[in-house]
């Protein structure tokens, strides 16, 4: 699974690539910022659902043995998926958002200083 995740960040840097010089072909300023941001976006969203494929491949048919007999946990799968995500999602795209508002030197906090 994490050897998914690494390799679609690494899909997600070439995506942001292409977008990149695509966009900015030419130009001598632009926000430096955003093509950050986007990429954290694309590898956010390559990741999850990579998140949620590979645990529904990999976990989808999980019986557990429950009083003496195999249970199904047919929905267990999307639940852990879900938990490992949130904790993505906080920690690699809500975390630089929110410091950017701060940091940014777009912003005017900064610019007033």
């Amino acid at each position: 699974m994490r050897f998914l995740m690494d390799f679609f960040s690494g899909i997600a840097y070439f995506v942001n690539q292409a977008i990149s010089s695509a966009k900015y072909a030419g130009k001598k300023e632009f926000d430096f910022e955003e093509p950050l941001m986007r990429l954290i976006w694309i590898a956010a969203a390559l990741c999850i659902s990579t998140s949620f494929v590979g645990s529904y491949l990999l976990i989808s048919d999980l019986q557990v043995l429950k009083d003496g007999v195999l249970t199904a946990m047919p929905h267990v799968w999307w639940q852990l998926a879900m938990i490992n995500r949130l904790r993505y999602h906080g920690g690699k795209c809500l975390s630089p958002d929110s410091r950017r508002s701060f940091t940014s030197s777009n912003r005017d906090t900064c610019r007033r200083l």
